[in-house]
C-alpha cells in the first residue's frame, strides 16, 4: 500500500470514529433528557388509565372492548402484565427502546434524503422534544405511533429511490395491518404512504405495477374501514368533541381561520421545540413548506401533503391539531420540512467550515438540554391517600376519590384491598372490595349524584387541584358541608392531590 493509500485509509477510519462518536453522544443526550422521567415512584393518572385493562380476565376482552383505538397496545399491556411483576416499567422500557429505534431510522432517512450534517440536526429536535420526551417513557401508544410514521416514510423513501426497489406486498401488508391495529391513528399516515407508493409503481417500468396498485388500494382501504365502527363510536363521543374542540380549526369566518390556524400551528411546533420556540416560528415553518414545495423532492412534498391532511381533518374537527401527544403522530413530517430549509443553507456554507457543523450541533444540543430543557411529569403519588385512607380502622367509612384520580386509586389500591372476580359481566373482571367506594364524574357538563351515595359518618374524599384552578371534589365539598359535615384533617400531596377526612 503506497502512502497516498494509507493517508486516505486514515482519514477514513478517522472520520467513521468520528461518527460513532457523534452518533453515540445522540443517544446519550437523548438518556439524559429523560433521566428524570424514568420509573417514577408513581406513573401520572392518565398513564395508569392504561392498566386498567389488567383486572380484565379474557384477552379476547383487552383486544375488543378496552382496547378502543389501541387494541393491540391494551392487548399487550394485557399480556406483560402476567408475564412480568413490575410490568408497567418493562412497558416504560419498552417506549424507551422504541424511540430510539425511530430515531436511528429517521437518522438514516435524513442522512439519505439530505446529509450527514443535516441528519444530525432533524435527529437533535425530536431530542429536545418535550412532548416526545414525556411520553417515550410513559406507559401510553404514542412512540409506536412515532415509529409507525418513520417505519412508512423510510419505505416510501426506498421506493422512490433511483434503483426502484420494491418491498413484498406481504411485508407491507404485514406491517399495515400491524401498525393499525396497534393505534388505529395510525392509518391516516399509512394510507397515505401506500397510495403514494401506488403512484411510484405505476411509474415504473414493470408489469406487476398494475398488481402491486390493487393490492395497496386493497391495503389502504380495507384496514380503516375494519375498525370504522371503532373510529365512528370515538369521533362521536359527546365527550370528544368537548375535550378536543380547541385543537379544531375553525373555519366560520376567514378572520377565525386565520387567528385558529396560525395558533393551532404555534402549539404544533411547540410540540417540537419545546423552549426553543419563538412567535415568528409559524411563519417561519409556511416558509419552510413553500420551501418544500419549490424544490419538489419526493419525501418533502409528501411531508407537505401529510401536514396538509393533518390541517384538513383538524377542520373536519377528526383529529385535533397542536395538542401535544397527538402531534407526536406528525412530527417526523415537520422535521423533514425543516430540515430541508436547514439542507438548503447549509450548502452554501463554505466546504473548509462544513466539517465542523456537526460537532458545533452537537454541543448546541448538549448545551441546551443541560442548562435549558425543562422536561416536567406530573407524578400523583395516591399510594400516600390509599396508606393513610387503609390505616383508618373505622369499619363504617365511605370513600369519595374523583374520577380523574379513580384509575390510578383502583391500581395502586389492588394490594391494600382484597379482590374478586364479576362473572356476572359480558367480560369478566377483577373488582377491588372496597365498601362505599365511590368514584365522583364531573365532566362535559354531566355530575354524579352525590345524594346517591351511602354515606357514612366518616367520609375520606381525594381529589385534585392545580394551582389557578379548582378542582372538582370541591363540588362534593361542599355538599358535605352543606350537610353539616366538618373536615376534621386535610392532607396535601405534591403535584395538588388533596385528602380530606369528613365527619358527622
Amino acid at each position: 500500500m503506497n502512502v497516498s493509500n494509507s493517508k486516505i485509509v486514515q482519514l477514513i477510519r478517522s472520520s467513521n470514529k468520528v461518527r460513532t462518536t457523534i452518533n453515540f453522544s445522540l443517544i446519550a443526550v437523548f438518556i439524559f433528557n429523560i433521566r428524570k422521567l424514568l420509573f417514577p415512584v408513581n406513573f401520572q393518572q392518565d398513564d395508569v388509565s392504561e392498566l386498567s385493562v389488567i383486572f380484565l380476565q379474557d384477552i379476547k376482552c383487552a383486544f375488543f372492548d378496552f382496547g378502543d383505538t389501541h387494541p393491540l397496545w391494551s392487548t399487550f399491556i394485557w399480556f406483560t402484565s402476567r408475564v412480568f411483576p413490575s410490568f408497567e416499567y418493562f412497558i416504560s422500557v419498552s417506549n424507551v427502546i422504541i424511540t430510539l429505534i425511530s430515531l436511528a431510522i429517521l437518522f438514516k432517512i435524513l442522512e439519505d434524503e439530505f446529509s450527514y450534517t443535516t441528519a444530525i440536526f432533524g435527529v437533535s429536535l425530536l431530542i429536545i422534544s418535550p412532548v416526545l420526551l414525556t411520553y417515550s417513557t410513559m406507559l401510553k401508544q404514542y412512540p409506536t405511533e412515532l415509529l409507525s410514521s418513520i417505519i412508512f416514510l423510510r419505505i416510501y423513501q426506498i421506493e422512490k429511490s433511483q434503483e426502484r426497489k420494491q418491498y413484498s406486498n406481504l411485508i407491507i401488508l404485514f406491517l399495515t395491518s400491524f401498525f393499525v391495529i396497534i393505534t388505529l391513528s395510525n392509518s391516516l399516515v399509512i394510507s397515505i404512504v401506500i397510495f403514494s407508493i401506488i403512484f411510484i409503481r405505476k411509474g415504473g417500468t414493470l408489469k406487476r405495477n398494475i398488481t402491486s396498485s390493487n393490492v395497496f388500494i386493497f391495503l389502504a382501504i380495507s384496514f380503516p374501514i375494519f375498525f370504522i365502527n371503532i373510529i365512528i363510536r370515538k369521533v362521536e363521543r359527546p365527550n370528544f368533541g368537548l375535550y378536543w374542540d380547541e385543537f379544531f380549526i375553525e373555519t366560520s369566518t376567514l378572520v377565525e381561520f386565520t387567528n385558529s390556524f396560525l395558533f393551532l400551528n404555534s402549539l404544533l411546533l411547540q410540540s417540537l421545540l419545546g423552549n426553543i420556540y419563538n412567535r415568528l416560528a409559524p411563519l417561519a415553518f409556511l416558509f419552510c413548506i413553500a420551501c418544500a414545495l419549490y424544490k419538489r423532492k419526493e419525501v418533502t412534498n409528501l411531508s407537505v401533503g401529510i401536514i396538509a391532511t393533518l390541517y384538513f381533518l383538524s377542520s373536519l374537527e377528526i383529529y385535533p391539531l397542536g395538542a401535544g401527544r397527538t402531534d407526536i403522530l406528525f412530527l417526523p413530517f415537520l422535521i423533514i420540512v425543516i430540515a430541508n430549509v436547514f439542507n438548503l443553507l447549509h450548502n452554501y456554507i463554505p466546504s473548509q467550515y462544513q466539517s465542523a457543523i456537526p460537532m458545533a450541533l452537537l454541543i448546541l444540543l448538549s448545551s441546551y438540554s443541560f442548562f435549558q430543557l425543562e422536561v416536567n411529569y406530573k407524578t400523583e403519588n395516591v399510594e400516600v391517600a390509599i396508606e393513610k385512607i387503609v390505616g383508618d380502622t373505622s369499619k363504617n367509612k365511605t370513600i369519595i376519590v374523583t374520577e380523574d384520580l379513580s384509575p390510578g386509586f383502583l391500581y395502586y389500591a389492588s394490594g391494600y384491598f382484597d379482590k374478586k372476580i364479576d362473572e356476572s359481566l359480558e367480560c369478566p373482571v377483577e373488582k377491588l372490595l372496597i365498601n362505599r367506594y365511590y368514584s365522583y364524574e364531573k365532566s362535559f357538563g354531566q355530575s354524579s349524584d352525590i345524594s346517591t351515595y351511602e354515606l357514612t359518618k366518616n367520609i375520606w374524599l381525594l381529589g385534585i387541584e392545580l394551582e389557578g384552578t379548582t378542582g372538582r371534589f370541591r363540588d362534593v365539598e361542599t355538599y358535605l358541608i352543606e350537610k353539616d359535615y366538618k373536615a376534621v384533617e386535610t392532607i396535601k400531596i405534591p403535584n395538588g392531590l388533596y385528602l380530606i377526612n369528613f365527619s358527622n
